[in-house]
Formats: structure tokens, sequence, C-alpha cells
């Protein structure tokens, strides 16, 4: 986080000094936004076109059981914070696709470091998994 402009500005010389006056540097902010469609272009305008590596309808190299276990990992990081997410693993154990509309059928286990852990996943009766 640069608060002072001469700083920035230092720091642009400093970077040109050691590559070269040629050098372009993209200035962008994470916080404004500002800038940030100047780094698009040059990335677009300068990084070269490579071979596609995987088909165009192939949509990530990992099936749709690690997309399923994420989600639920991710539900587990908000709902319970800082209490047990960073314990837990997420194993899909069966996966059916259905068809025509159909939702989906997925069962996952939830694998945690000690049985504590277990009654705060599951909650009184059951409510919070039942939320997750």
């Amino acid at each position: 986080l640069v608060e002072d402009r001469s700083m920035l500005d230092r720091l642009v010389e400093d970077i040109k000094s050691k590559h070269g006056e040629d050098t372009r540097v993209v200035l962008c902010s994470a916080r404004t936004g500002a800038g940030v469609e100047d780094v698009r272009a040059f990335c677009v305008d300068n990084c070269p076109l490579g071979p596609s590596l995987y088909p165009k309808d192939v949509l990530s190299e990992h099936p749709e059981r690690f997309f399923i276990g994420e989600i639920i990992r991710e539900k587990l990081f908000l709902l319970y914070r800082k209490e047990v997410p960073y314990a837990c693993q997420v194993r899909v154990v069966n996966y059916i696709k259905r068809t025509r509309g159909k939702k989906d059928r997925c069962e996952a286990e939830i694998v945690v470091e000690r049985d504590t852990q277990k009654g705060i996943l599951i909650g009184r009766k059951g409510a919070a998994l039942k939320e997750l």
C-alpha cells in the first residue's frame, strides 16, 4: 500500500533504472480498481497466445466430484468460521448425475481431526448439519 505519490514515483524510477528507461510500468490500485483495465490491456497486447491444452468443451482437469467437495468445504468455512474448517476433509463417496431436470444425488463424508469437532459440525439435534 503506497500512500505517498512521491514514494510511488521513486519506485517507478528505481524499476526503470534497473531494467532500462524503455521499461513500461503499469500502475493499478486493488483498492479503487484504477488502472486495472490498463494492466489487462498490457497483458493482452504483450502475452503470446499458446496452444490450447484442453479441448474447448473441457472446463477443468478436475472431475465433478472434486468441485462438489470444494463447495461443501466452502460452506464449512462460511458456517463454522474458525471453529472447525481447517481440521476438516471432505470425501465425496457417491455421486449420481440425473437427467431431465432432476437434481443430482451426492453423498459426502466430512472427516475431522478430533471427536469433539463432530459435535460442533452436527450441532444440537443435527441443526448445524442440516444448515450445511
